[in-house]
C-alpha cells in the first residue's frame, strides 16, 4: 500500500510535489538554502522509500559520466541565472539610489552632490526643526550611498547568491509567477480604473455647483 502512494503520476505523488514546490518557493523567497536543502532530502527520502527513486539512483551510478554532465549543466545554468538575478538586484538598488539622489539635488537646488552644504551642529539654530536629511543632505546622501554599496556587495549576499545557484529552477518559477501576477493585477487595474473614476465623478457631481461661482 505505502509503495503505491508515491508512484509517478499518482495523486499522492503530485500532492507531494506541490507541497515540495510551495516549501521550496518559501525557502528561496526568504534566502534559506539550508532549509531548502532539507526539503530536497525529505523529498528524495520519501521517493526512495515509497516510490521509484531507487531506480533513478541506480541509473546515475551506472552512468557516472552522463550524470556528471547533467550536474555540471545544472550548476552552469544556476550560475548564469544568479548573474541575471544579481544584475537585476544591483539595477534596482542603483535605480532607487539615483531617484533619492535626484530628489535631494532638486530640493537643494544644486546640480552636483559636491555642491551640497551641510549645517554644522555648532551653527545650527535652536529653532531649526528640520530632520537630519534636510539639515545635512550631503552626509545623509553619503550614508545612503554606503548602505546601497553594502547591499550590492557579493560577500554580504552569499546566502542569496547560493540560493539562486542551487535552486535556480524554483527561483525562475517564482520570478515568472510573480511577474505574471503583478502584470495581471496592473492590467486589471488599468481596465477598471475608469469605472472607479466614473463612480467618484457621479457621486460628487451634486456638490460641484457649491463652488462654481467662487
Amino acid at each position: 500500500m505505502w509503495f503505491e502512494l508515491f508512484i509517478f503520476g499518482g495523486f499522492w505523488f503530485w500532492a507531494l510535489v506541490a507541497a515540495f514546490v510551495i516549501a521550496e518557493i518559501s525557502c528561496v523567497h526568504n534566502d534559506s538554502p539550508f532549509l531548502a536543502g532539507f526539503f530536497v532530502l525529505v523529498l528524495c527520502g520519501l521517493l526512495f522509500l515509497f516510490g521509484e527513486f531507487a531506480t533513478v539512483l541506480k541509473y546515475c551510478f551506472s552512468n557516472p559520466g552522463e550524470t556528471f554532465s547533467y550536474v555540471l549543466a545544472y550548476f552552469a545554468i544556476g550560475i548564469g541565472w544568479s548573474l541575471i538575478k544579481w544584475y537585476k538586484h544591483v539595477s534596482r538598488i542603483t535605480s532607487d539610489y539615483n531617484a533619492v539622489r535626484d530628489r535631494v539635488l532638486k530640493e537643494n537646488k544644486v546640480e552636483n552632490v559636491g555642491d551640497l552644504i551641510d549645517i554644522q551642529d555648532s551653527t545650527r539654530s535652536p529653532n531649526d526643526t528640520r530632520n537630519y536629511s534636510e539639515r545635512c543632505p550631503k552626509a545623509w546622501l553619503k550614508s545612503r550611498y554606503e548602505y546601497c554599496v553594502r547591499s550590492c556587495t557579493p560577500s554580504n549576499n552569499k546566502s542569496t547568491i547560493t540560493t539562486w545557484i542551487l535552486y535556480w529552477v524554483i527561483s525562475l518559477l517564482w520570478d515568472c509567477l510573480e511577474t505574471l501576477t503583478i502584470r495581471l493585477v496592473d492590467a486589471i487595474y488599468d481596465l477598471i480604473k475608469s469605472m472607479y473614476s466614473e463612480i467618484t465623478k457621479r457621486l460628487f457631481r451634486r456638490f460641484e455647483q457649491d463652488f462654481e461661482n467662487e
